[in-house]
């Protein structure tokens, strides 16, 4: 899985330095970001669509969960490979990691998480019962 999500972030990585990509590679921390890029958007795509209430109708509020789960995979992934970061062994043999490296990747999980989101909601729009036309038609 690391190789796949590795792949996946690094058709977007010249928001990121190399240095910063090989540490991420060599400690995992892509399967960790494909996870969260996964699961957090499934799980805010299911509050919307599944949740008993008719206050989450409408394509603006798509759009506003939409929002949250890009901002949530970007905060979580930043957390995350941060936390990575500070508890390896071996910092000696990367470069130095810049807050733009760490937020370059964060920013790159937020956009697969929200194409996600987007390929959650065509899903999960055939079986809702009262958001079956969002985000197709409001």
């Amino acid at each position: 899985m690391n190789d796949f999500f590795q792949t996946l972030f690094g058709c977007l990585s010249s928001m990121y330095e190399q240095g910063w990509d090989n540490f991420l590679y060599d400690n995992g921390a892509y399967t960790y970001f494909g996870l969260i890029l996964l699961i957090v958007p499934s799980i805010i795509a299911g509050i919307f669509y599944f949740a008993d209430t008719a206050r989450f109708n409408g394509r603006l509020k798509w759009f506003l969960f939409m929002l949250i789960s890009f901002l949530l995979v970007m905060a979580i992934t930043y957390g995350v490979g941060d936390i990575i970061y500070q508890s390896a062994d071996n910092l000696d043999q990367y470069d130095p990691i810049s807050f733009m490296d760490k937020f370059g990747t964060a920013f790159i999980g937020g956009f697969w998480g929200t194409v996600w989101f987007i390929l959650m909601s065509l899903i999960m729009m055939l079986t809702s019962t009262h958001n079956y036309k969002v985000p197709i038609k409001s």
